[in-house]
């Protein structure tokens, strides 16, 4: 599950996930083991554990990502990646615009 939410308006939660909903762009097979996400400035992503998503690759932009409990924060910056480990939700601020890419265990011999 993924969901975001942005400070700047108090319209609730919004789900976006790359490939799943057709305003998203590109149209990728739920089981793809790669999402991207373009987040803007002050937008939330939260993680959680049923995503299984594995690592969060920074294409662009700035995050900041926080686990449960908050003891390990990191900031990513340009092209730098973390892998998420058992600190479950997960929640990423983009700290500038930023797209993200979240990256799930492929489900086969020969997936990327």
């Amino acid at each position: 599950m993924v969901e975001t939410m942005s400070f700047g308006f108090i319209s609730g939660w919004l789900a976006r996930w790359t490939g799943l909903f057709p305003d998203r762009g590109a149209t990728a097979s739920a089981d793809h083991p790669r999402h991207t996400v373009r987040l803007r400035r002050h937008e939330v992503l939260t993680l959680a554990k049923g995503s299984s998503v594995q690592v969060v690759q920074l294409r662009n932009g700035t995050v900041w990502i926080t686990g449960t409990p908050g003891a390990n924060d990191v900031v990513l910056e340009h092209e730098e990646a973390y892998r998420l480990e058992k600190c479950w939700p997960y929640v990423i601020e983009a700290l500038t615009d930023a797209e993200v890419r979240l990256e799930r265990p492929s489900n086969g011999p020969g997936r990327p």
